[in-house]
């Protein structure tokens, strides 16, 4: 027996149920053969999506001229001497000592982009604040949609390009380095600050208001102590992003940034013996602190 339609439908839903299936359940079966063969043909969509992954994967390459790079060929020697350089660091260098003074060290390097960080992170979550309870739509409304504009817009530039701005104004200081971790951070925190307090429980903001209380009175009381521990996670968080963004500003910024203009001059001088203790210092620094992150955000959530 055929299946029965129990109303006429276009010809464009006609080709939406071939491939997709009948989802509003306009269509009755009279027995399991006939559904069973209209079922959805699916593997058509998938084999039609999957042929266009590999065709702009082909395009891709060609586009960016992967195949070039076989004009070249790799000098295993070479690949040898350096990795054996890298995995055998320079002490003296990464402790600043014999040649090198304490201030050309990767330890110093790395305690200056540490506080950088520090630094940055603490205002960014300072400022992230005010703007987070602005965007709430469940605080504020539709008013938050002004704030959530302003935060999206922080969003859309990433710190080095912050960062190439602000040379312009601050010059290659650590100014600008805690400009362009701060700024950045308020975007983030401030997106996550607000969706958080958009999943709070209105219970105790209605019970505030039928006490008669004002609108400082219910923040203070219903919902600070309510979002306090996931800010300070979300903080934590943010903390560690930005230690490995302020590695990366050192390509702009010079020594204002710490360590990673160490790794820029060790790459123009073929210096790979101290290219491998700045890694190494990178890798302990981040690992250390990611550590101490994760085991406090457990004490807090």
């Amino acid at each position: 027996m055929s299946a029965k339609a129990t109303n006429k439908k276009s010809p464009f839903r006609k080709v939406i149920n071939f491939f997709a299936g009948d989802t509003q359940g306009m269509t009755h079966y009279d027995d399991p053969v006939s559904a069973y063969a209209a079922k959805p043909k699916m593997w058509i969509v998938n084999l039609f999506f999957v042929l266009c992954l590999i065709l702009a994967f082909i395009y891709a390459c060609f586009v960016s001229d992967i195949f070039l790079g076989n004009d070249r060929p790799i000098s295993w020697d070479l690949v040898g001497e350096r990795l054996n350089d890298f995995v055998h660091p320079d002490w003296s260098y990464f402790f600043g000592y014999g040649e090198y003074v304490f201030k050309e060290s990767v330890v110093y390097n790395c305690l200056v982009t540490l506080g950088v960080t520090i630094l940055g992170t603490t205002i960014g979550f300072l400022l992230s604040i005010p703007f987070g309870f602005f965007a709430s739509h469940k605080l504020f409304g539709k008013w938050a949609n002004i704030c959530s504009f302003l935060l999206i817009a922080i969003r859309t530039f990433p710190e080095l390009l912050l960062a190439l701005f602000f040379v312009g104004l601050a010059g290659q200081t650590c100014v600008t380095a805690l400009l362009c971790l701060s700024i950045h951070s308020i975007g983030m925190i401030g997106k996550l600050y607000a969706d958080q307090l958009d999943e709070l429980d209105l219970d105790a903001l209605e019970a505030m208001d039928a006490c008669g209380a004002n609108a400082i009175q219910r923040v203070h009381t219903a919902v600070v102590p309510e979002i306090i521990p996931s800010f300070l996670s979300v903080g934590l968080y943010r903390f560690d992003i930005n230690l490995r963004t302020a590695t990366m500003l050192g390509l702009v910024l010079n020594q204002s940034a710490g360590v990673g203009y160490s790794i820029l001059l060790d790459i123009s001088k073929s210096a790979y013996s101290r290219l491998g203790a700045d890694t190494l210092a990178i890798i302990v620094m981040i690992v250390a602190v990611d550590l101490w992150s994760s085991w406090l955000r457990k004490k807090l959530v």
